[in-house]
């Protein structure tokens, strides 16, 4: 029998580099991939949610895996992965070690000795954490939506009025943490694919968005969105 692997990825917390690792094992293993995102955060995280979201599909998709994206409560995570392994006929499972932490902490109990019980024909590979890449210092502020407004000279301007204008790009602005004016990045989905953009003070050049839109460029983005 092939071997298949499911890889889960708890949403706000670790992310792409988790997924990279189990391409790696897919590959070595010649097995095929699933990439699951388990997504018990808030509603509030919900402009973040949609950027990260894209970042992943376009993991999975570049790696030549399938994906799912589902939203839960907490308690309901083993049953989730449970449905997911047998569904696909899963031969091996990934996760995180913070992923395993914050799940066992949540649960009152091992996730591992769980999984391990709840579905014994799947091997389970738990990554390290400094391998998984849990970045601790999300350097900017919740995201918010935006339009980008063209303007003189060249450039475009951030507007966070939605008033429906068909012309203008929608995405999602970053605040840098480190400054009251409006620089950041600009994330936004162009041809498919996750891209972004430098603000400065709240205005774009067209020369770098042009660019952005001509590049693959997704950020890495991690750290503990709760």
């Amino acid at each position: 029998m092939s071997e298949r692997i499911l890889v889960c990825v708890n949403y706000g917390h670790n992310g792409p580099r988790l997924v990279e690792r189990a391409v790696e094992l897919a590959r070595s293993a010649d097995a095929t991939l699933h990439v699951l995102v388990f997504d018990s955060q808030h509603e509030e995280f919900e402009n973040d949610r949609l950027v990260d979201i894209a970042v992943f599909r376009d993991l999975a998709s570049g790696a030549g895996a399938s994906f799912s994206h589902i939203r839960g409560r907490a308690h309901d995570i083993t049953g989730t992965v449970k449905r997911a392994a047998l569904e696909l006929g899963a031969t091996q499972i990934v996760i995180g070690q913070r992923t395993e932490s914050i799940w066992s902490t949540l649960l009152g109990g091992s996730v591992i000795d769980a999984m391990l019980g709840e579905i014994p024909s799947a091997d389970l590979h738990v990554v390290p954490a400094e391998r998984s890449g849990d970045p601790e210092d999300w350097e900017y502020e919740t995201g918010t939506r935006a339009h980008l407004r063209p303007h003189e000279n060249d450039t475009f301007v951030l507007d966070f009025e939605d008033d429906d204008e068909t012309d203008d790009l929608e995405g999602i602005f970053f605040k840098d943490l480190q400054t009251d004016f409006d620089h950041g990045v600009f994330v936004f989905v162009h041809g498919g694919r996750v891209r972004e953009v430098s603000v400065v003070d709240g205005v774009i050049l067209a020369a770098d968005l042009e660019e952005s839109k001509a590049e693959l460029a997704p950020r890495e983005r991690g750290g503990d969105s709760s």
